[in-house]
């Protein structure tokens, strides 16, 4: 290989191929975050759903308790 074009492969590698790497690592770990606190959020609906089953709660005290649960998660989740 000619001395030219393995330092034109190297700029060619640098410019492209680490910052898809880059900006694909960026994805992956998002998607990882959603999908935590997707997961933290469904465990949290069925254990308040659960509760409110087993004890007749109503469903304002189920939902006033569901908010107060959330505020760990408040800056991925809000209630409306």
């Amino acid at each position: 290989m000619l001395q030219n074009s393995r330092g034109s492969a190297s700029v060619l590698f640098m410019m492209v191929v680490l910052p898809f790497l880059f900006i694909l690592l960026v994805v992956g770990v998002e998607v990882s975050q959603f999908l935590g606190v997707r997961e933290e959020m469904q465990r949290l609906i069925d254990s308040e759903a659960k509760l409110g089953l087993e004890r007749a709660y109503s469903a304002d005290y189920l939902s006033r308790r569901m908010a107060s649960r959330v505020e760990s998660l408040k800056p991925y989740v809000s209630l409306a």
